[in-house]
């Protein structure tokens, strides 16, 4: 099974070593905004005078927390996949697979489309009661939206 992001058409073992390499800075990325999401999480309710719930802040921390742990995991398969030449040729195989490269747009359609509904339903009814909910859900709609026309003419003009 092939990620949102792990699609990657690449010849060589060793294009495809840079491009591994490339991710082990973003799953260090990934582990180093968890790890200011959980400090912040733990100063807030240690070190300041926040008034932020209990609750909340167990989400900043767990949330925190899990992307560490993802983000470490990630980057240490990573540098395993580094260190041993037959996984690097099966994992860029498997990552330049024309069937696997459509299978991952189709779901990654699919999933989009299920979150847009999901995103209807939350403004229409948590803006009954939050209207700020409902108009930074807009906004987040409108953000995709745009975003994504901008990236296809970017793109179209790059292929």
């Amino acid at each position: 099974m092939l990620g949102i992001f792990c699609a990657r058409k690449v010849s060589s073992n060793e294009d495809y070593r840079k491009y591994a390499r490339r991710c082990c800075f973003a799953y260090a990325g990934l582990a180093l905004a968890g790890m200011i999401t959980a400090a912040i999480a733990l100063a807030a309710e240690y070190l300041w005078e926040a008034a932020v719930s209990d609750m909340m802040l167990g989400v900043y921390t767990g949330v925190g927390t899990g992307l560490i742990v993802g983000g470490l995991i990630l980057l240490f398969k990573n540098l395993y996949l580094l260190k041993n030449e037959k996984k690097l040729r099966q994992a860029r195989i498997a990552g330049s697979d024309e069937r696997n490269i459509q299978i991952s747009a189709l779901a990654t359609k699919a999933a989009l489309a299920v979150l847009l509904v999901g995103i209807y339903f939350a403004i229409l009814v948590g803006g009954l009661w939050y209207p700020i909910l409902a108009k930074a859900l807009m906004f987040l709609v409108v953000l995709f939206m745009f975003s994504y026309v901008v990236a296809y003419k970017v793109i179209s003009m790059k292929i």
